[in-house]
C-alpha cells in the first residue's frame, strides 16, 4: 500500500478548511495525489452550513454578523455546526477501493483509528456508534460523515471536540429546528455535545493526539504516513476554489429568504417539513393556474448524486400541484434515472412533504 499523506494545519483559517477540502478531493480523483488525511485546527470559530441546509433555518444571519462569526457551505450533506479553535475538523480523501462499503470506511477510518487515538487521551468510555458518531453516553464527542466523490474517490469529513465549545457563542449563531432533536433524548446542545478536555478532566495535547492518530492508521491499515503540506499543485489552484467556494452565490444556493423574496401576484408558497432519519424541508412555490411553478428541497441528508435533490425539485415544474399521483410518479422516475440514493432513507421521504407543501400552497390541509 501506498503511504498516505497527512497535512496538520496548527493555524488553519476557517477559508482553509472550506477551500482545501473540496480541492484534495477533486486532486484525489483524478489521480493527482495519493490519499491524504488533513487535521484542522481552525484559529476563529465559523459557521459550516450543509450543502443541502436551508441556510434561513439554521443560522441567525444577524447575530452571525454582530459577533464577527463568518458563515460557509460545505461541499457534503449532514447538519450545520459552529467550528472553532476548540475542535479538530478532519477532510480525508482516498480510493473507494480501499474499502468494500462506505459504512465500513466510516467503521475502519473512525471507529477504530480515530478511537484509538481518543482512548490514548485517556478518554477510555468513548464508543463509536454507526455510523459515522463517537459518543461518550449519549452525548456526542465527534461526528464524521462519507459519501463518494466521483467515480474513485471517498469525501469523508467531520470534527472532533478537543476541548470544551463556547456556548453563549453556539447558541447566538446556531438556530436548530425543533424537529432536528424530536427524536434524541438531548434537548439542547449542553446535553448533546462533550470534549475529550470535558472527558479526560485534563488539558489535551492536540500535538500527541495527531502522532497518536498517525500511529493507529499505520498499525490499522499496514502502512506509513508521510507528514507534508498541501504541495505546490494545491496551492496553484487554491485561488479558483476560493472564488468558488468562498462566494455569495455559492454560501447562500440555499436560501429560502432569497429565493423567495419576491414572486408574482397570484403565486402561493407553501412549506413542510418531514422527519424520518433525516430532516427534509420542501419549499414549494404554485403559480396562479396550480402548477408547480419552482421547488427548493433542503435538510440535513446525504443523497447521491450530491445534486439530486436539486435534480428532482427541477422535474417536477410545470405539474399539477393538485395531483399528489402525477408528483409521486415524476419523483419516482426521477429517482430512477438519475440513480438516486437517500442514506438512511427512501425518495419517499422527499415525496412527503412536497406533496404536503402543494397542498398548503394551494390552501388545503396536509
Amino acid at each position: 500500500m501506498k503511504p498516505w499523506r497527512m497535512i496538520y494545519w496548527p493555524e488553519a483559517s476557517p477559508l482553509d478548511y472550506i477551500v482545501t477540502r473540496p480541492l484534495v478531493n477533486d486532486l484525489r480523483a483524478e489521480g493527482k495525489i495519493p490519499d491524504t488525511f488533513m487535521i484542522y485546527a481552525v484559529n476563529r470559530y465559523f459557521v459550516a452550513v450543509g450543502r443541502h441546509i436551508n441556510i434561513d433555518d439554521d443560522v441567525d444571519m444577524g447575530n452571525s454578523a454582530k459577533l464577527g462569526v463568518p458563515i460557509f457551505r460545505k461541499i457534503g450533506g449532514g447538519g450545520s455546526g459552529i467550528w472553532g479553535p476548540n475542535s479538530f475538523q478532519f477532510a480525508m480523501a482516498f480510493g473507494q477501493d480501499l474499502f468494500p462499503s462506505m459504512e465500513e470506511s466510516l467503521r475502519v477510518m473512525i471507529g477504530k483509528i480515530l478511537l484509538q487515538a481518543v482512548h490514548a487521551t485517556g478518554v477510555t468510555a468513548a464508543f463509536y456508534k454507526h455510523m459515522g458518531d463517537l459518543l461518550v453516553g449519549s452525548r456526542k464527542l465527534g461526528g464524521f460523515a462519507v459519501l463518494p466523490h466521483g467515480e474513485r474517490c471517498v469525501n469523508m469529513g467531520g470534527f472532533l471536540n478537543v476541548d470544551e465549545l463556547d456556548i453563549s457563542i453556539a447558541s447566538a449563531v446556531l438556530k436548530t429546528p425543533e424537529e432536528k432533536f424530536r427524536d434524541k433524548a438531548a434537548k439542547d446542545i449542553r446535553d448533546y455535545a462533550t470534549s475529550l478536555h470535558e472527558q479526560a478532566g485534563k488539558e489535551i495535547s492536540r500535538k500527541a493526539l495527531v502522532t497518536a492518530i498517525a500511529l493507529h492508521l499505520e498499525k490499522v491499515l499496514a502502512t506509513k504516513v508521510e507528514f507534508t503540506g498541501l504541495g505546490k499543485m494545491g496551492m496553484e489552484f487554491y485561488d479558483s476554489y476560493l472564488s468558488q467556494y468562498a462566494s455569495e452565490d455559492w454560501t447562500f444556493s440555499k436560501s429560502s429568504s432569497k429565493r423567495f423574496e419576491k414572486f408574482p401576484e397570484g403565486y402561493r408558497l407553501g412549506l413542510s417539513r418531514h422527519k424520518s432519519r433525516k430532516l427534509v424541508c420542501a419549499h414549494v412555490l404554485v403559480d396562479g393556474t396550480g402548477k408547480v411553478a419552482e421547488v427548493m428541497l433542503s435538510g440535513d441528508y446525504f443523497i447521491k448524486p450530491i445534486d439530486g435533490d436539486d435534480q428532482i425539485a427541477n422535474n417536477l415544474v410545470g405539474l399539477e400541484a393538485a395531483d399528489p399521483e402525477a408528483i409521486r410518479k415524476r419523483i419516482e422516475q426521477t429517482a430512477q434515472s438519475i440513480g438516486f440514493e437517500a442514506f438512511m432513507m427512501s425518495p419517499e421521504d422527499f415525496t412527503i412533504p412536497i406533496i404536503n407543501a402543494c397542498q398548503k400552497a394551494l390552501g388545503k390541509k396536509a
